[in-house]
């Protein structure tokens, strides 16, 4: 008869087979899905990293930040670059990516100063990401997002990650939260 698995390898077990985690950290009282409707405008919008979870593996990070949020997000069809030109450079919309994020970090003064929250060294096998999206000198939305464990930026649970923080950095409307704590989509 097989014995059971103590239950903190069970636990363990399951922790690496777990998904990203993600919350929403910010959305702008006036956010809209249609404030996307400026970088398709001028066609594309440029996304900022800072930190890599994978070092000597930059190149197949950017693409996959890239890939994420352009192909898994809400709203008008326009391409998001990590290697922005000038024109998209000097644009009001931008996004930063920040793998393995300070404890402390400051969105208003990312947008309104270029002031880059700061990465810290990655411990263990997990990964954090904190993502902001800019329109001037106002921070429109944040997410933050965790997985326990990958392996490289075309990790399955990497880009998971990568498409969650996505689809909660561009949400097709406003969430709010009742006097219960409950979110509530705002019209």
């Amino acid at each position: 008869m097989p014995r059971p698995l103590p239950l903190f390898l069970l636990l363990l077990a399951l922790a690496a087979c777990a998904g990203p985690t993600t919350r929403p950290a910010y959305v702008y009282e006036a956010y809209d899905l249609g404030v996307l409707n400026g970088p398709a405008a001028e066609g594309g919008l440029a996304a900022y990293r800072v930190g890599s979870p994978f070092p000597g593996q930059e190149a197949a990070l950017d693409r996959a930040v890239e890939r994420a949020l352009t192909e898994q997000r809400f709203g008008p069809d326009f391409p998001v670059t990590t290697d922005p030109p000038p024109a998209l450079r000097d644009s009001a919309y931008k996004v930063v990516v920040v793998f393995d994020p300070a404890t402390q970090w400051d969105g208003e003064a990312a947008c309104r100063d270029d002031l880059l929250p700061e990465s810290r060294a990655r411990r263990g096998a997990g990964v954090a990401v904190l993502a902001l999206f800019c329109e001037g000198h106002r921070m429109m939305t944040a997410t933050q997002g965790s997985i326990p464990a990958a392996d490289s930026p075309d990790d399955p649970r990497f880009e998971a990650l990568l498409e969650q923080v996505a689809l909660e950095l561009f949400p097709p409307r406003r969430w709010e939260r009742d006097a219960e704590g409950i979110e509530m989509g705002a019209l």
